[in-house]
C-alpha cells in the first residue's frame, strides 16, 4: 500500500515536516488552503516551498478552494509549477466550506456571484485549460497550455458518486475524503460506492490524463492508546476518527478501511489540536507520528523512534 500525507498545520512547520516525510518512504506531501490563523491560505504559494526543501516526493494541493479563485489563475500558477519541477506536482479542486460560511464566502468573493451548480463548470475548465484540451472556438483557447508537455497531475477530492463521477468523465485522479465526510456531513457517503463509480466511468475515458483513486483518512497517533485518547479529547468529534491508538493498532485501523474501500493509497492527516503544547513540542510530536507511523505501515525508509518527550 502506498501512503502519502495531508498537512493542514502550522505552515512553517511544514517546512521541516515535508523532508521527514521524504526520508520515511511516503509517496505525496499533500497541502489544505484554509482562511484561518495559523494555516495556509495559499497551498499553491507554500507547494513551491515545500518542493524546494524536498527532490523526490510528490507535492500537491488538496486542494484550492475553486469557488473562491479563477480556474485560468490557478492553472497559470500550477503550470509554472509543474515547469519548475516537472513530475512531482499534484493538483486537486475542492468546494470548500464556501457554501457553510455564506457571511464569508460573500466577503472574500467580493461581489461576485457564486452558484453551487458552477463548480463543476469551473473545474472542468481548469482541467482543460492545463491538458491543452479548450475547443477552439473557447475565448482562451489561444492563451491555453497545449503548447506545453508540463502540467501537474490533476485530483477531484470529493465526498459523492457524482464526484466520482465528474473526476472519471474527466479523465483525472479521484480522492475520496473520509476526512471532511465525518467532519461535515457525519459519515453520510461511503467510499466505497464512490470508488466503485469512478472506476466505472473512468474505464470508458478514451485518454484519461489519470486512474488514481485514494481516501484521506483523519486520525491521532501516539505511544499508546491511552495518549492517544487524550490527545483526540482535545477537540469535539461529530464522528470518530479514522484511526486513533499506537502505531501498530493505527496502521491495523487503516489498511482495514482501505481493503473495504477497495484503493491501495491512503492519505493520512494527522488530526490533533496542539492545546496547551508549544509550538516546539507540537512539531517533535507531529515529527514522531511521521516516523512511527511509517514504520508500522511498513514503508521504505522509515525507521523506528523513540517517544516524543
Amino acid at each position: 500500500m502506498q501512503v502519502s500525507v495531508i498537512d493542514f498545520g502550522v505552515p512553517h512547520h511544514t517546512l521541516e515536516l515535508a523532508p521527514v516525510a521524504e526520508a520515511c518512504g511516503y509517496l505525496r506531501y499533500w497541502l489544505g488552503e484554509h482562511h484561518s490563523p495559523g494555516q495556509a491560505s495559499n497551498p499553491l504559494l507554500l507547494s513551491s516551498l515545500v518542493a524546494g526543501v524536498t527532490e523526490t516526493i510528490r507535492v500537491g494541493i488538496a486542494g484550492v478552494c475553486l469557488p473562491y479563485h479563477s480556474p485560468f489563475q490557478v492553472a497559470e500558477d500550477a503550470r509554472f509549477l509543474a515547469e519548475v519541477y516537472p513530475d512531482r506536482m499534484d493538483l486537486g479542486a475542492v468546494k470548500g466550506m464556501v457554501f457553510q460560511q455564506p457571511a464569508m464566502a460573500a466577503a472574500i468573493l467580493d461581489g461576485r456571484e457564486l452558484r453551487r451548480e458552477a463548480f463543476d463548470d469551473r473545474f472542468e475548465l481548469l482541467c482543460r485549460l492545463l491538458l491543452g484540451t479548450l475547443p477552439p472556438d473557447h475565448p482562451l483557447a489561444a492563451v491555453a497550455f497545449g503548447w506545453s508537455t508540463s502540467s501537474p497531475d490533476l485530483w477531484m477530492l470529493g465526498l459523492t458518486p457524482e464526484n466520482a463521477e465528474l473526476a472519471g468523465r474527466l479523465g483525472v485522479n479521484f480522492c475520496f475524503s473520509e476526512h471532511h465526510n465525518r467532519l461535515n456531513t457525519g459519515g453520510q457517503w461511503e467510499a466505497a460506492p464512490a470508488i466503485r463509480r469512478y472506476r466505472e466511468v473512468i474505464a470508458r475515458h478514451p485518454a484519461p490524463h489519470g486512474t488514481r483513486a485514494n481516501v484521506v483518512l483523519s486520525g491521532v497517533c501516539a505511544p499508546s492508546e491511552r495518549e492517544a485518547r487524550e490527545l483526540d479529547a482535545r477537540a469535539p468529534r461529530r464522528m470518530p476518527l479514522s484511526y486513533l491508538g499506537d502505531p501498530a493498532h493505527c496502521a491495523e485501523q487503516i489498511e482495514e478501511f482501505c481493503r473495504r474501500a477497495g484503493v491501495d493509497e491512503v492519505v493520512l492527516l494527522d488530526d490533533v489540536v496542539r492545546g496547551k503544547s508549544t509550538l516546539r513540542e507540537d512539531l517533535a510530536r507531529r515529527e514522531w507520528v511521521l516516523r512511527n507511523q511509517a514504520r508500522a505501515l511498513g514503508l521504505v525508509g522509515a525507521g523506528a523512534e523513540q517517544p516524543p518527550a
